[in-house]
């Protein structure tokens, strides 16, 4: 998926069967990190929050078996 991502031009549509592995790796792929805000209070900070660039063009098909 990087070598694709790597050779095309902006964000190509993908298109896949149902299976969630598929939408997993976009996430990843496509994604921006923002920082939440400061609390001011003691402790670990919270991570950052992935959000899904809106962008972002997947369709999943669902292929159906036809009885006659």
């Amino acid at each position: 998926m990087k070598d694709l991502i790597a050779r095309s031009q902006g964000k190509p549509l993908f298109v896949s069967d149902e299976l969630p592995h598929y939408g997993t790796v976009l996430g990843e792929l496509f994604h921006e990190l923002v920082s939440p805000t400061p609390t001011g209070k003691p402790g670990r900070p919270k991570k950052p929050e992935r959000i899904i660039d809106a962008d972002l063009d997947y369709a999943t098909v669902r292929r159906a078996k036809v009885r006659r």
